[in-house]
């Protein structure tokens, strides 16, 4: 079983907090076949989202109208109610962009009210570590979310320091969660991640654990291995 100690001083809880439901957004019996993969891993805290506009156009955006959101919304709801013992959400991923007429088209579909919104910088390419903090900087001010998606820790990060300081205050100040991604793509090393749990528990900054899932098999994908480097960070703490 995996676990993960997701709020400072609170109850441990076993979860995936990023899952990509993709077409079953709009088919309850294919959005159920996840549900049952977590539940075969003992994952109990479940977030189920897609997309929502993309900045890029070969990739697809799934959660892009109201009418959408709402199918996928009624699907959840009625998860919720046939597995009553796990703690089911809904959400959505949202990307950052430099435009403001973008981001507040985004702004104004998580009105529609979503129990999580993950923001995420998917678009650009950035060489180096203080631009793309900064980019981070510019989403936390600017777009309407409860967590930063998939931070990427993998530049020099340790000469930007400074910068990780600001959004950690940022963070705190707005009340906003950090999500710890355990996918190839964006998993951090042992050393970057015990340096970030150091640094949110300092500031009572809550986290959260998700694959990044795209299928039914990718999730759960290095959740018991990370969630076992952060139980010891905090046993050390």
């Amino acid at each position: 079983m995996c676990v993960i100690i997701n709020t400072i001083g609170g109850a441990v809880s076993t979860e995936d907090m990023h899952i990509h439901v993709r077409d079953a957004i709009n088919d309850y019996n294919l959005l159920k076949s996840y549900v049952n993969r977590c539940v075969e891993l003992g994952i109990n805290k479940i977030l189920m989202l897609d997309h929502g506009p993309r900045l890029s156009k070969r990739h697809i955006s799934r959660l892009n109208t109201k009418n959408k959101i709402i199918i996928f919304k009624e699907n959840v709801e009625k998860l919720k109610k046939d597995y009553p013992h796990l703690k089911i959400f809904c959400g959505i991923e949202l990307d950052f962009c430099y435009d403001k007429a973008f981001n507040d088209n985004n702004n104004k579909l998580t009105d529609i009210g979503f129990d999580y919104v993950i923001s995420s910088i998917h678009h650009y390419k950035f060489t180096n570590g203080r631009d793309y903090l900064k980019a981070v900087i510019q989403m936390i001010d600017t777009c309407k979310f409860d967590i930063i998606g998939h931070m990427l820790l993998k530049y020099d990060w340790k000469k930007c320091t400074d910068l990780i300081d600001v959004i950690l205050n940022k963070v705190k100040e707005k009340g906003l969660i950090i999500e710890i991604n355990t996918s190839d793509r964006s998993r951090w090393d042992s050393e970057t991640l015990e340096y970030m749990i150091i640094k949110m528990n300092e500031n009572g900054i809550n986290y959260t654990i998700g694959s990044d899932a795209h299928s039914v098999s990718e999730i759960g994908h290095m959740i018991s291995e990370t969630t076992k480097k952060v139980i010891s960070i905090n046993k050390k703490l």
